[in-house]
């Protein structure tokens, strides 16, 4: 059996007859191999895609992060100053 294993959550096992993605087993019968080259090229493709948009969040929550942070440090003179009148 040829295969792409992605991570834990996401599992792609190709052969002549049978595609699994995840839990999903699709059973064919007569697909050409040119077929199911594409179809594992297509799960290759959204693999990339997801992997890109999951850095893409890890970033925006990375720069929420560090946001809230300046926020706090430049409000800690203020309310350090306040406490002292």
């Amino acid at each position: 059996m040829k295969g792409v294993g992605f991570d834990d959550s996401f599992q792609f096992a190709i052969n002549t007859n049978r595609i699994e993605v995840g839990f999903v087993k699709l059973y064919f019968s007569g697909l050409s191999a040119k077929v199911m080259q594409d179809v594992q090229n297509f799960f290759k493709d959204v693999k990339q895609k997801e992997t890109a948009l999951k850095e893409c969040v890890h970033k925006i929550h990375q720069a929420k992060i560090e946001e809230e942070q300046a926020a706090r440090q430049a409000e800690a003179p203020e309310t350090k100053a306040a406490f002292e009148k």
